[in-house]
């Protein structure tokens, strides 16, 4: 039989290199990921230095990390000035309240200008609740379409029309240079 001392040794030695591997692949799969993003910059770089635009100079990931710490300032500047409102308008209130106790105190939202930040997020936002009504609504249907032909019938010609009128919406389908089945 074999003996449990020698097999935990083996497995131990065993563990010991697995452990060892998984760490250099580890270190290579960073030191990859770090040469990858390494070389995007630099092509990004040069690419931007020969591009012309009639705004000027195609920025670089300089210039573009510049502007983004302009952005993040500016974000925070417009959260101070948001913080300092609430301030002032808790101070009228109280201040209000303490001369007449009966003073009718109305509360205001801040109304400072939109942050690229919150541009983003109100974005984000719209499009994650547009996808969740989307699956709300297509997943149940695709499972009933899928269940029955009927359906599946009734649904495709709604479908089908629909996409030939998004396509009067493209000019080139007006002008009758689209070659698209979905046109009439």
């Amino acid at each position: 039989m074999n003996n449990p001392a020698v097999l935990k040794v083996s497995f131990m030695k065993s563990f010991g290199r697995t452990m060892y591997s998984k760490k250099l692949q580890w270190l290579r799969n960073f030191s990859l990921a770090v040469l990858g993003i390494s070389v995007f910059l630099l092509v990004w770089q040069s690419a931007a230095n020969s591009i012309e635009t009639s705004l000027g100079q195609f920025p670089g990931p300089a210039q573009v990390w510049e502007q983004s710490k302009n952005i993040v300032a500016d974000y925070q500047r417009e959260k101070e000035r948001e913080s300092a409102f609430y301030q002032r308008q808790e101070e009228r209130n109280s201040q209000r309240l303490a001369e007449d106790p009966e003073a009718e105190i109305r509360l205001r939202e801040y109304t400072g200008q939109p942050t690229f930040p919150s541009q983003i997020m109100t974005s984000l936002l719209t499009v994650g609740f547009g996808f969740f009504i989307a699956s709300i609504i297509a997943v149940p249907l695709g499972i009933v379409c899928g269940l029955s032909e009927t359906i599946y019938c009734s649904i495709n010609f709604q479908t089908r029309f629909t996409a030939r009128m998004a396509a009067f919406g493209n000019h080139d389908c007006q002008r009758g240079f689209c070659q698209h089945r979905t046109c009439f």
